[in-house]
């Protein structure tokens, strides 16, 4: 175990194609291990990735009020939407940004 750092990467890999609308990362007791900065690339077919989302500091998941004013949600609330529905059979979430401290 170590602090975070960039580059840190984990995978998931689908039986098959499978349309998805977004990601939730449930982080459970390590919620304070939420992402600094964050890259989501999916893939089709094991060796080749699209990068469809990327932020260099998460700040939360964006959210709407009821006025439509934008918002953060909690940081350790790791939910990212995509426009439309993604086929994919891979994702690769890749840390972009440091945290030096390790709890």
């Amino acid at each position: 175990a170590r602090a975070q750092q960039q580059g840190d990467t984990f995978e998931l890999f689908l039986e098959k194609n499978e349309k998805v609308s977004g990601i939730h990362l449930r982080l459970g007791d390590y919620a304070f291990d939420y992402p600094r900065g964050l890259r989501i690339e999916v893939g089709y077919d094991g060796s080749s990735y699209t990068r469809v989302f990327d932020s260099s500091d998460w700040r939360g998941e964006l959210r709407f009020t009821k006025d439509g004013a934008p918002y953060f949600g909690p940081q350790e609330e790791v939910k990212v939407l995509f426009p439309d529905p993604i086929e994919l059979r891979s994702i690769r979430f890749t840390q972009t940004g440091v945290d030096p401290v390790y709890d």
